[in-house]
């Protein structure tokens, strides 16, 4: 994925952790970059949860699992209710 890339784009890089102690300092927005791989149905998103599994943490590979489920079931929730707007006006 790096190699295709032009030498003056960003690399896909990034650093993801869980802050225990949110009332310290409040958690940054995820990149861009990485928001997007986490909720398209492509070929990154599957290259992200295999680099995941590769890692032989099962719970990092979960949590991508879960966050895309949740963006999924969204979407859905988000869909209904604009329908059911739609019909209500």
């Amino acid at each position: 994925m790096l190699l295709e890339q032009k030498t003056e784009e960003t690399p896909y890089i990034t650093s993801i952790y869980v802050q225990f102690n949110y009332a310290d300092k409040p958690t940054e927005a995820l990149p861009y970059w990485l928001a997007e791989m986490l909720i398209g149905p492509n070929l990154a998103y599957h290259m992200l949860l295999k680099a995941a599994n590769d890692l032989s943490n099962w719970g990092i590979y979960m949590d991508l699992i879960h966050y895309r489920n949740y963006d999924n079931e969204h979407r859905n929730l988000t869909s209904q209710h604009n329908i059911l707007s739609g019909q209500l006006q």
